[in-house]
């Protein structure tokens, strides 16, 4: 039977386009006129406040009662009283509980204006209107939450209600013969619209009424809703056992999805769309508190770049054109390039760079001339510390008077910018806006723009990290009062992807004229990238506009917590399991660091993630520069991403020999001055059945000879790197990762195809020569490091008579596929 269908964004045409005719509009209740602001149904079951009901008793009751009836050989459908009096058996605490349970379908639901529009229509029409539903629930608590919820004015238009508790029977099982009965109607007089394709199209159809399936969503868009939920579980636990999942855009973007297809405005109006609507509600809530407690009105300074759309949004929404709105250009490189008015200020300074092995751009950053960086760093190298060297000969006297010199010139330049865009006077009140985190900016800047200009900075963030002294000065949209440390640092993992579309397209500040007026460095994103920037951006806009204009009128639960929770499922879904098409809309995408440097990130790459799970294994995510890890990891298992998201969200003390289930003793032979000796080294799994062995060969003077003929027969090598022991422990380190498989030499071993090769017998080896001085990184070299020889393999089929155990290899006399 062929399916008539309808969008829910084009059900109040419904009677032009398949109802010219009708004399009956039948409407079902929930999901299509009257829905609920969480993810499903059974949702709201975690905000029935009674004592004994929960989201497992509610359900488990309700299932118990169906599965009575039956046996009894009673009517299948029960009734609200029924189910609680499974969990109360006191008849006065079960209506008690009824009532909460009403109370909270309340609080939660909501009439979908386009349904409202559609009944609009019939009653023009002369239409008799009712209501079909599938319930629990009796006529007149059905009445009492539609005129709760929906107004009187709606409740008086619908003519008639039909509840399957009252009649016994679902809509799938007959309950529309009784409808036709009850209103003396032709079926084919009847227009019934639905969102459940059996119960409201199948059922009425085979009695002739013409049924109309609404669709509420997509199959890509209800995945990303129901990760969604999921993820906001994995936020917070006790969301669906105490807390509903709340879902306040699941209306907008059925109503008013994006109808051109394009994967940008897709993720624009899906995704950046609520996520900053949330938080600019919560921002436009926040400059009101400080207003009344300060008895000022707040002037709001959005930090460029990053803060470039949720300004935008900002001033879309309705009363914000009461707060003075700045757009201000300070970097976290001018912002600490400024703050230096003391040695202990360069010293603060100095430790965010306490792991940089690159120390150029910490001279830079202190505001010294590349020739007197050099010096500094040519003495400093020396030294086992490098970085402590620097900042020791950066804070004698002579060049620490040069720093806080120059800084104090950087600070008047930045405060005649701050002065000519916020124009506050002395006593105001500015909240510096931003994506977050750590409020780096903030801390650099805020003291010094106190201390001269007499005013008082505070800072609001999208997300705010657990950071020493938060909660003097600054809050979260996601912050340490909703979340732990833990779940925030998750947030934070992969967050340059919001970076990236919240940005404008223009070179990050870098310095200011005496005038105060900004000089940028490059900006070296392509048309491209801001193409697909520019119609996100404008997509985000657009839901905005629209973000209240699905509901009649909104639902109880439509609060700044519920944009703070539905914001948080929004943005973990998509740092944790992006859609395919999202990866591919992110492909061309690459991060700027931000630093007062031209350096830039790729935020993911697709096959670079394969090579690197067969060659490091799972916790490469941890050891690499890449942005996005999720993103490439998606499209390769998409259990590994939400091992990884477990992982980091709870905090758990795992490492990858947490995962070494087996291992592989290979042998191997070492060749060097003092002649030839043999031993044994673990080869450890990494993914999809890759082992990796790391061999020591001191400063590169040993040649290695891998005994693969002892163990197997069959194998497939993926490569052979060189890196330096210090790197290979660095958690960033295996980045200077040398590949030297194109020096390797084999014997013995048959190539096949697809890169596998035979072994032709126990002798046959794989011979590594020491690696060529020119293809390592200098320092390294620089330094005598001690360097590993990492060999990836995949063990195909052992040896005959061999099986391979944990750890060791012993003859038996079958073979063993490995």
């Amino acid at each position: 039977m062929p399916v008539a269908s309808v969008q829910a964004s084009e059900v109040s045409g419904v009677l032009d386009s398949h109802g010219r005719d009708a004399k009956v509009l039948s409407l079902d209740c929930f999901d299509t006129l009257i829905w609920r602001n969480t993810h499903q149904p059974a949702d709201v079951f975690a905000d029935i406040r009674f004592e004994g009901v929960s989201p497992a008793t509610r359900i488990a009751a309700e299932r118990r009662s169906r599965l009575r009836n039956r046996m009894a050989g009673l009517d299948p459908e029960v009734s609200i009283e029924e189910i609680h009096s499974q969990i109360n058996p006191d008849h006065e605490k079960a209506r008690c509980a009824v009532n909460e349970e009403l109370d909270a379908e309340i609080r939660h639901c909501f009439a979908f204006r386009p349904t409202v529009d559609l009944i609009r229509r019939a009653k023009e029409r002369k239409l008799t209107v009712i209501i079909v539903s599938d319930t629990y629930f009796d006529e007149s608590q059905l009445r009492k939450l539609i005129g709760c919820v929906a107004g009187a004015e709606v409740l008086s238009m619908i003519d008639r209600i039909f509840c399957s508790r009252e009649y016994g029977v679902p809509k799938a099982a007959g309950l529309f013969k009784h409808v036709l009965k009850a209103l003396k109607c032709r079926a084919d007089t009847v227009l019934h619209v639905g969102d459940n394709k059996i119960a409201d199209h199948d059922a009425p159809m085979q009695l002739g009424i013409r049924g109309l399936h609404m669709r509420q969503f997509d199959d890509r868009l209800q995945r990303q809703l129901r990760l969604e939920s999921v993820a906001s579980t994995l936020l917070d636990p006790e969301i669906g056992h105490t807390r509903p999942a709340l879902q306040p855009h699941r209306a907008p973007l059925s109503a008013f999805w994006p109808a051109s297809g394009v994967p940008s405005e897709r993720f624009g109006f899906g995704v950046l769309g609520p996520l900053m609507h949330g938080f600019c509600k919560w921002l436009l809530d926040e400059a009101a508190q400080i207003e009344r407690d300060y008895g000022k009105t707040p002037r709001l300074a959005f930090l460029m770049r990053d803060g470039h759309l949720p300004e935008l949004a900002f001033r879309s929404l309705p009363g914000a054109d009461r707060y003075p709105v700045a757009r201000v250009e300070i970097s976290r490189f001018t912002a600490r390039a400024a703050s230096m008015r003391s040695r202990q200020d360069v010293v603060d300074v100095l430790s965010n760079f306490a792991t940089q092995k690159n120390l150029h751009p910490v001279g830079n950053q202190l505001l010294l001339t590349p020739e007197e960086t050099a010096k500094i760093v040519s003495r400093a190298s020396k030294a086992p510390t490098p970085i402590h060297a620097f900042a020791e000969e950066v804070l004698k006297s002579k060049i620490l008077r040069q720093v806080l010199d120059r800084s104090q010139g950087f600070a008047d330049r930045l405060t005649k910018h701050f002065l000519q865009q916020v124009a506050p006077i002395e006593g105001d009140i500015v909240l510096f806006v931003d994506l977050g985190y750590s409020g780096s900016v903030q801390t650099a800047i805020a003291p010094v723009l106190e201390e001269r200009l007499g005013i008082k900075v505070l800072g609001r963030y999208l997300l705010s990290l657990e950071t020493p002294g938060w909660h003097q000065d600054r809050k979260g949209f996601l912050g340490p009062d909703l979340f732990d440390n833990r779940a925030l640092r998750f947030l934070t993992s992969y967050i340059a992807i919001l970076e990236q579309f919240s940005t404008i397209s223009m070179g990050s500040v870098i310095r200011y004229t005496a005038e105060g007026e900004p000089i940028r460095g490059d900006s070296s994103s392509d048309d491209v990238q801001n193409a697909i920037r520019s119609a996100a951006q404008e997509a985000c806009l657009d839901y905005i506009a629209r973000a209240t204009q699905a509901f009649h009128s909104p639902p109880r639960s439509l609060t700044t917590e519920c944009y703070r929770q539905a914001a948080a499922g929004t943005l973990a879904r998509l740092l944790l399991v992006p859609s395919e098409e999202e990866v591919s809309l992110f492909a061309r995408l690459e991060h700027e660091v931000n630093m007062g440097t031209r350096s830039k990130i790729k935020l993911f790459d697709k096959a670079s993630a394969e090579r690197d799970l067969k060659r490091r294994g799972v916790f490469y995510v941890n050891r690499t520069e890449r942005q996005f890890a999720t993103a490439e990891l998606s499209s390769v298992d998409l259990a590994i991403p939400f091992m990884l998201a477990v992982q980091k969200r709870f905090g758990l003390d795992l490492n990858g020999s947490d995962f070494h289930r087996k291992k592989i003793s290979l042998p191997i032979m070492v060749a060097g001055e003092q002649g030839l000796s043999t031993a044994e080294i673990n080869a450890f799994p990494t993914h999809e059945g890759y082992f990796v062995a790391a061999i020591p060969i001191g400063r590169r003077q040993f040649t290695v000879g891998v005994q693969f003929g002892k163990l197997f027969e069959w194998i497939q090598p993926e490569g052979v790197e060189t890196i330096s022991s210090a790197d290979f422990a660095s958690a960033v380190g295996q980045t200077n990762a040398v590949d030297v498989t194109a020096s390797v030499l084999v014997e013995g071993m048959e190539a096949h195809t697809n890169g596998l090769y035979r072994c032709l017998n126990e002798s046959s080896f794989m011979l590594i020569p020491p690696p060529e001085t020119a293809k390592l990184p200098p320092a390294a070299v620089e330094r005598s490091e001690n360097f590993l020889l990492t060999v990836i393999f995949r063990p195909l089929a052992a040896r005959p008579g061999v099986q391979i155990h944990a750890g060791t290899a012993e003859r038996e006399e079958r073979t063993e596929v490995v």
